[in-house]
């Protein structure tokens, strides 16, 4: 078996782990690196020179953005349609109010903006919105989906690409093959199942990494609180990280009955989209072909 080899680096609020060929490490570990922080500097709303920060800084005017930036606006406003506005991208205010800001403070402020869905207006070049925008329900998918553009560039055929817990994998014969282990929502030190010989995207949802007191950062628009009835969900997807990572969140906010009905209405937009549910009370449902060994839990 050949030989891969692992380097980590902090990049989009997350550590980002990643395995490669030895032969394909230095080179293409490095410009992997480069693309995430160009990405993070690009679009994070926490970085005041961002593109996204300006934007936001600038409501209910016309704005000037590239073409990168305008295909991200119009996957969010095809997202939101798609889940009925369960995911809406207008969420800055309310997560600011809550403490999940720039500074992150994590403390609730008095300055309480009502919420208002994202509404986007274009013209050739131009952009109009009038809330500021969030685009961290899929920042990290997209960024798989620019990594696996660049080793396919490479021609490497052997990759794992874990953006905390959203992960880009592919695995050759030539190689020994990579395990995924599931975890415990309930319990990060605990494994629920695996995943192996899986080609594809795998992102997942959870409120355990990003939670501050009663609040945490996957928002359910209708009462404006956090969601309550889902511990975890798991997507498998072989098309695209984004809209992995985007459904990943809006699945988890519907709720653990609800997301079992919308799944296949999705599935239909979205080919191959594979998912598992896991309910605030423990209670584990998967879609048919969802790939995963599980344990009991």
């Amino acid at each position: 078996m050949l030989k891969t080899k692992i380097g980590e680096f902090e990049a989009l609020g997350t550590l980002i782990h990643i395995e490669l060929p030895e032969a394909f490490f230095t080179e293409v570990f490095e410009i992997l690196k480069e693309e995430a922080l160009r990405i993070e500097q690009k679009f994070s709303r926490f970085i005041d020179s961002s593109d996204l920060s300006v934007l936001n800084q600038n409501l209910n005017q016309w704005s000037p953005v590239d073409e990168e930036f305008l295909f991200l606006l119009n996957q969010a406003s095809s997202l939101t349609k798609q889940t009925h506005g369960l995911l809406d991208f207008g969420v800055t205010n309310l997560l600011n109010h809550w403490g999940y800001d720039k500074y992150y403070g994590l403390k609730a402020s008095a300055d309480f903006r009502k919420f208002e869905s994202l509404t986007l207006e274009t013209k050739p070049g131009l952009v109009r919105i009038n809330v500021p925008v969030d685009f961290g329900c899929f920042g990290k998918g997209y960024f798989l989906d620019q990594c696996l553009n660049i080793l396919k560039s490479f021609k490497v055929d052997q990759y794992l690409v874990n953006a905390g817990g959203d992960l880009l994998v592919s695995t050759a014969d030539k190689y020994e093959p990579f395990k995924i282990f599931l975890e415990d929502p309930r319990l990060n030190t605990r494994v629920i199942g695996e995943i192996e010989n899986y080609n594809g995207f795998i992102c997942a949802s959870s409120p355990s990494r990003r939670k501050w007191g009663d609040f945490h950062h996957l928002i359910d628009i209708e009462p404006q609180l956090p969601a309550q009835e889902m511990s975890a969900v798991y997507v498998q997807k072989n098309i695209s990280g984004l809209v992995a990572d985007a459904l990943c969140t809006a699945l988890f906010v519907m709720g653990f009955k609800k997301a079992q009905l919308e799944w296949a209405k999705l599935n239909l937009i979205n080919p191959d989209l594979e998912i598992m549910l896991i309910s605030a009370e423990g209670k584990v449902w998967r879609s048919p072909h969802f790939k995963a060994n599980l344990y009991t839990i």
